[in-house]
């Protein structure tokens, strides 16, 4: 199953124009777990689906549904209420400073 909601993320986001990049920063997940969703090395869970719901524009319920997991999440966990739009390109880096020491 994984390989196939591998497969559907990889077409949902190419759709929308969306890089793992992108749509990690929307959805506030790493990219490597984006990477990692899209190559199909992780299994979705009901979390990382309600936060990448909003930015790929689709319900949580649907989500889960393709994923085949049980369409029941927790309303309560706060996630982005905004549908995504598409972020531009001088979306500025963050900066990483070194630990003090």
């Amino acid at each position: 199953m994984r390989r196939d909601f591998a497969e559907i993320l990889t077409g949902l986001m190419t759709n929308r124009r969306l890089t793992a990049r992108v749509l990690s920063r929307a959805s506030g997940r790493a990219e490597s777990t984006i990477r990692q969703l899209v190559a199909g090395a992780v299994a979705p869970t009901a979390e990382i689906l309600q936060d990448i719901a909003p930015a790929l524009a689709m319900s949580v319920a649907d989500l889960l549904v393709i994923a085949g997991l049980p369409s029941e999440h927790d309303p309560n966990r706060p996630a982005i209420t905004q549908p995504f739009r598409r972020l531009p390109a001088s979306w500025p880096q963050p900066r990483i400073s070194p630990p003090n020491r």
